[in-house]
């Protein structure tokens, strides 16, 4: 999400296809706006993702600490393992430019 809001042109093609954003992933949109540009701002981009923003369920919870644990080397962090898990119990891909997914199954690795 970061990435289409600094319309980074690798990102342009998913800029209206994005399905889903884990609500937790609104955190970390939410701060990384408001530190880089202004309080105002990061309302208006929250109400427009909101939308799309799925909230984690026991299955994706569990999901996600098992697939921290299994990947504890790459040091996943809380708050994309989550997104990962609604997506493959949702049947849908997770966009991400963390290095650490690349070649994960289910992944839509973009390098920022």
């Amino acid at each position: 999400m970061r990435e289409i809001l600094k319309e980074n042109k690798k990102f342009e093609k998913f800029k209206h296809t994005l399905n889903f954003t884990g609500s937790i992933n609104l955190l970390e949109l939410y701060y990384l706006i408001e530190k880089d540009l202004d309080f105002e701002k990061a309302e208006e981009v929250i109400g427009i993702f909101k939308e799309i923003s799925i909230e984690p369920n026991l299955k994706d919870i569990k999901m996600a600490a098992k697939f921290r644990i299994e990947n504890a080397k790459k040091k996943f962090s809380y708050i994309n393992c989550p997104g990962y898990s609604i997506g493959i119990n949702r049947g849908m891909k997770f966009l991400t430019g963390d290095e650490g997914f690349k070649n994960i199954r289910n992944v839509e690795f973009m390098k920022k």
